[in-house]
C-alpha cells in the first residue's frame, strides 16, 4: 500500500549558502532568464520575416531564387 508522510514546515532546517554565493547563483539565473528572453524575441522575429517573405512571394513583389539551394533567398522583381 501507501504510506503517508507528515513534514511539520516549522521543524525543516534550510541551509542558506554565503551570501556572495547567493549573489553569483542569482547573476546567473538573470543571465539565464535573459537568454530565454532573447531566444523569444529572436524566434518572434524570425517568424515574422517568414510570414513577410511568404507574403512577399504570394503577392509576386519577390521572386524565388534562380537556383533554389541559394543562400542569398527570394529576390525583388525587376521594374517594366
Amino acid at each position: 500500500g501507501s504510506s503517508l508522510v507528515h513534514v511539520t514546515p516549522g521543524r525543516l532546517r534550510v541551509p542558506l549558502l554565503p551570501l556572495e554565493e547567493q549573489r553569483r547563483y542569482g547573476a546567473a539565473f538573470r543571465r539565464v532568464h535573459e537568454l530565454r528572453s532573447a531566444v523569444r524575441r529572436t524566434a518572434g522575429l524570425a517568424a515574422d520575416t517568414a510570414a513577410t517573405l511568404t507574403t512577399g512571394l504570394t503577392a509576386g513583389a519577390l521572386l524565388p531564387p534562380d537556383d533554389p539551394d541559394a543562400s542569398a533567398g527570394p529576390e525583388l522583381p525587376e521594374s517594366r
